[in-house]
């Protein structure tokens, strides 16, 4: 909705200036999106006169003119325009002055003669889209000398309101300066239309209202003798102003008139209607008409029309039909007012993809009691500005009056609700303010809801209203009543630091569905105590009618359905809850850590399993982080993974997740990368098993540590995990770490066997370690691997 402050101006005498009025505007409910001065870059044009125009003697396109701008300053103007002529009225920039394009005009020579100015074309002032013609032509009532933007209207800002449906009253000018009056501070009249007519004939025109439920009030009103011609320039600036392009004066007085009361209004000619009679009835299966828009439109017996007595005439509140649309011949018109039922309208305007500005207003109610008062105003209009005369009273069909509503409002309940303390009386004045008509009772308001508040039905309104005109920033700010403390508890806020791990490592966050498809083809292949079906009573679908039971079918799905989009180098990560069964009782919960990465680029064990090993360094980083040192990777096999490329994930001995490399044959269905790998790991172990929340900073030590490299050869089947644990076993306390930092077969080890390299560091917090200390560990590590796993010393 966008609106003028000069048209509301005219309702309302506004103490506001534009700025001003845009926040009280927003204050009162009606959000202002946009405000925008119509004459931006026009206010130096002025309104001059042609006084004489020669042809240019070094030029046959050019003329020459004299002009006149105000207060006896003639100025010599050369001009290239066909239909600059003597006497005619212009807009001219003269010299200084910036056009909306940016450019400055000065004084130069053309061809040999002095210019001092610029007559402007309707383009070059940015008052069309296309390239006009000519020079901008201007009516003779215009003062020279003038400001061009008063004279054409211009000096006038423009509100683009952002209305909910709950404030569509406001979609007229009166819905807005009724508003604005009851708001204010200060008593504000309103000044509205003139609507006196005179007429007494009968009118030769019947209604027949088929469907009363559809249409609850339909007018019409015959008009004869009208001149089609342009509307007067105030009626098209304010269209414009309003995003309504001017037409006629016919189509503009009825665009003019809705916008005014928020009443649509449609003009057929009356001498292109079959018969005495319009019926509003259902469209008959198979009935087609031609709307305005030349379309040829399909009807059905769900579609309200308004119909002659031979054939469907119009889309009833949505667009007419093109056969009685008026043109430059039409003499008569019959003027139709109507209600129709805001849901059906909503219905056509969909079906037909033909939203309007009528239905827009159909659609969110209108006020049913001032439709004769808005039909009287438009006639009224086309008597002035259309050489027309009224023909008959208003034939009027209403068939059931809209009873009045009365609401009762407790001013203790008002004051309850909004934690303020105002009397009855005031409560009064605001609701008789904004149009109410209130009676005072002994403890409770007897309020009349006026037919122009659709959106007022319940007791919550009027406090509502009441709130808006007391001004919400004067109710006091009061913090609710809560038990709770707030914030996150321990568990979710270790959730948050392990998500900024997982990111940090390059992973991105999925969420998938907790319900899975019945019989899932994954199902099958899980491990015993997640392969169970846990199935809703009441599914939506099949597609959903299971409770998941572990995170990996969901992570598998993101993976594949990124990979199909040609997207083949990924990494994920999914923190969700996963049900499991618990007898007759309602299953249970576990809250688990997912990982899925295909297309990893780095294999820095040349093992050929570069996203199984980004996994397991992710897995190791977090056991670092929460301190978890006694966990380790003992193979298994399942189905879901790949066989002897997938392991168990052991803390402390006990089983708290798997990792492994997706099936080939599942990569091959979902058409994943090879090599692709995933990992699930039990969350509520993790987090209970962490050592991080005992760590306490002891004294750094003061003593330096030592280092020394062991390079072993081992046999295939001996992991590194074996031999790091045994090595921490074997040793004493000045060990301080032990990291595998080489992995290598080849050509220089044997067949069946692999080299391992380790780096081990040692520590004595007590003094400085001694070189024999360090030899006689190391020679004693070696010793017992020996024995346990018969390696060999690597380089001896």
């Amino acid at each position: 909705m966008q609106i003028s402050h000069n048209w509301l101006n005219s309702y309302i005498d506004l103490p506001y200036t534009p700025y001003e009025l845009e926040k009280k505007l927003t204050m009162a409910g009606l959000e202002v999106e946009k405000l925008e001065f119509l004459g931006s870059g026009l206010e130096d044009i002025i309104v001059g006169k042609v006084l004489d125009v020669k042809e240019h003697e070094n030029a046959d396109k050019l003329h020459v003119c004299q002009v006149d701008c105000g207060e006896d300053e003639v100025y010599q103007i050369v001009c290239g325009a066909d239909n600059v002529r003597k006497d005619l009225k212009v807009p001219v920039a003269l010299p200084g002055t910036i056009l909306p394009d940016g450019m400055k005009i000065g004084e130069a020579k053309l061809r040999g003669v002095q210019s001092n100015g610029m007559i402007c074309s309707a383009d070059e002032l940015k008052l069309a889209e296309e390239r006009q013609p000519g020079i901008m032509e201007l009516p003779d009532d215009f003062s020279v000398g003038a400001k061009f933007i008063d004279e054409y209207m211009l000096n006038d800002f423009v509100y683009k309101l952002d209305l909910t449906p709950n404030y569509s009253r406001c979609l007229g000018m009166l819905g807005v300066a009724r508003e604005l009056s009851a708001l204010a501070d200060e008593n504000l009249e309103i000044n509205y239309p003139d609507t006196n007519l005179e007429s007494e004939e009968d009118l030769p025109v019947k209604i027949d209202i088929e469907d009363e439920n559809l249409c609850s009030r339909y007018t019409a009103r015959l008009i004869k003798g009208i001149e089609i011609g342009p509307s007067p320039i105030w009626m098209q600036r304010y269209l414009k102003a309003s995003g309504i392009r001017p037409i006629n004066n016919v189509v503009d007085i009825t665009n003019f008139v809705m916008l005014e009361y928020n009443q649509p209004l449609h003009a057929f000619d009356y001498d292109k209607v079959s018969g005495d009679k319009i019926i509003i009835r259902r469209a008959r299966q198979g009935e087609d008409l031609v709307t305005l828009d030349g379309q040829r439109r399909e009807l059905d017996e769900d579609v309200l029309v308004i119909a002659d007595e031979n054939k469907a005439i119009g889309l009833a509140g949505v667009m007419g039909g093109e056969e009685t649309e008026v043109s430059s011949e039409t003499e008569n018109i019959l003027l139709e007012a109507a209600c129709f039922d805001p849901v059906n309208i909503r219905t056509t305007a969909r079906k037909f993809a033909l939203p309007s500005e009528s239905s827009h207003r159909f659609e969110r109610k209108i006020d049913i009691k001032a439709i004769a008062e808005v039909s009287r105003r438009a006639a009224n209009l086309f008597v002035k500005y259309a050489g027309a005369e009224v023909v008959g009273n208003l034939n009027d069909e209403y068939p059931s009056p809209e009873a009045e509503l009365i609401l009762s409002l407790r001013p203790d309940k008002v004051n309850n609700h909004l934690g303020i303390d105002i009397e009855k009386e005031e409560i009064r004045d605001m609701l008789e303010a904004l149009g109410f008509s209130v009676e005072i009772e002994t403890d409770k308001l007897k309020v009349d809801v006026p037919s122009f508040r659709t959106d007022v039905e319940y007791q919550a309104d009027l406090i509502e209203e009441v709130a808006r005109v007391y001004g919400y920033n004067n109710i006091p700010y009061t913090r609710p009543a809560s038990k709770g403390s707030g914030g996150r508890n321990e568990n979710q806020k270790k959730e948050l630091t392990l998500m900024k791990l997982l990111q940090g490592q390059g992973l991105d966050e999925a969420k998938t569905f907790s319900l899975w498809e019945s019989k899932s083809k994954y199902l099958k292949l899980l491990p015993e105590d997640k392969a169970i079906e846990l199935r809703l009573k009441n599914p939506l679908s099949e597609a959903f009618a299971d409770l998941r039971t572990t995170l990996l079918p969901g992570l598998i799905n993101v993976l594949a359905n990124n990979s199909r989009k040609q997207i083949k180098n990924m990494a994920v990560y999914e923190i969700g809850r996963v049900f499991f069964d618990r007898g007759n009782q309602k299953p249970g919960e576990k809250n688990m850590l997912a990982m899925a990465s295909m297309g990893a680029s780095v294999d820095s064990w040349d093992l050929d399993a570069p996203d199984f090993f980004y996994l397991k360094g992710i897995l190791e980083n977090l056991f670092d982080y929460y301190k978890i040192d006694n966990y380790k990777f003992e193979k298994a096999a399942y189905e879901i993974f790949h066989p002897g490329r997938a392991a168990n994930i052991l803390i402390n001995g006990k089983d708290c997740g798997m990792i492994g490399e997706i099936h080939p044959d599942i990569q091959e269905d979902e058409d994943l990368p090879e090599r692709t790998a995933i990992v699930e790991i039990n969350l509520d172990n993790l987090f209970a098993l962490t050592g991080r929340d005992s760590i306490r900073h002891g004294e750094i030590s003061r003593y330096p540590s030592t280092e020394r490299d062991l390079a072993l050869i081992v046999s295939e089947e001996v992991t590194a995990g074996a031999i790091i644990e045994s090595i921490k076993d074997i040793s004493g306390r000045i060990l301080e770490k032990v990291e595998l930092f080489d992995y290598y077969k080849g050509s220089q080890i044997p067949e069946g066997k692999k080299s391992l390299a380790l780096k081990l560091t040692y520590l004595d917090k007590d003094k400085t370690i001694k070189e024999e200390e360090v030899t006689e560990e190391i020679e004693k590590v070696i010793k017992e691997l020996k024995s346990r796993f018969n390696v060999e010393i690597r380089g001896n």
